[in-house]
């Protein structure tokens, strides 16, 4: 991101939160936790955080790891509106 920013100094960096999954118990107690150091570390470096906790178990396809069509429309929306309000 450092190279970004300094051979494209006027793009506006946003960093992903993470995501839900169904397949592992453990990794999702610590999300939370996780999202906000993500939070943290994007508003010390001047960047956007992307949240995606609009994407629930009702968007992952029964693996409970990979989006179904509802998740992928809810992450695009997401990286849409991040673009849309940062032009």
């Amino acid at each position: 991101m450092r190279v970004i920013e300094q051979q494209l100094p006027d793009t506006k960096l946003g960093v992903s939160s993470l995501f839900i999954r169904n397949d592992e118990r453990v990794l999702n107690n610590k999300l939370t936790a996780k999202n906000k150091l993500l939070t943290r570390f994007c508003n010390s470096n001047g960047w956007d955080f992307i949240d995606n906790s609009n994407i629930g178990n009702d968007c992952l396809n029964h693996g409970g790891l990979h989006f179904n069509r509802s998740g992928v429309i809810k992450l695009a929306g997401n990286f849409r509106y991040f673009i849309n309000n940062n032009n």
